[in-house]
């Protein structure tokens, strides 16, 4: 059985999840022809996915980035955006 793994605050998580996010990042770009960032998932992925859930897991939360729809996410991102 795997140990798990804690991280400190959300920072720490981030860039733990970061080549997870690089590779859904790509996957919306070059579905929609966008210029969707990484940060941008995650804040769909916390807001949306993960706000009212506790007791994540790593594997959880990969699973969750790669399994979720990029419709949903980009058309998140799209209708959140400060500059629309």
């Amino acid at each position: 059985m795997k140990e798990e793994e804690y991280f400190n605050n959300a920072t720490e998580l981030y860039l733990r999840v970061f080549p997870a996010l690089k590779t859904k990042k790509d996957e919306i770009n070059l579905q929609f022809k966008s210029h969707v960032k990484e940060i941008q998932i995650w804040q769909y992925m916390r807001d949306k996915r993960w706000n009212e859930i506790v007791d994540l897991t790593l594997g959880d939360i990969i699973n969750d980035i790669f399994n979720t729809n990029n419709e949903d996410i980009y058309f998140y991102i799209k209708n959140n955006r400060s500059d629309n």
